[in-house]
């Protein structure tokens, strides 16, 4: 399946600068990654490019264990499923 061209949106994050939380050291060019923007950015973002943004609760999240149960983590075979 193919997105047409003028479905797609292109949204650049702005330089920011520092490290993310979750690595140990900042990047080389020492520029937060998109993961590492604060929301309220990312939204005001999309809101630019009006782009819909809707938040969903996930009340009964996958876990590690489910991952496992199914054969899909930490067993022989998971490699190839």
């Amino acid at each position: 399946m193919t997105i047409p061209k003028e479905k797609i949106k292109h949204i650049y994050i702005p330089d920011i600068y520092g490290k993310e939380k979750r690595k140990k050291e900042a990047s080389k060019e020492g520029k937060l990654g998109v993961e590492g923007i604060d929301d309220a950015i990312l939204l005001s973002l999309f809101e630019k490019a009006d782009i819909k943004v809707m938040r969903v609760q996930n009340d009964d999240p996958i876990t590690s264990i489910d991952m496992f149960e199914l054969g899909l983590s930490g067993t022989p075979n998971a490699k190839q499923k």
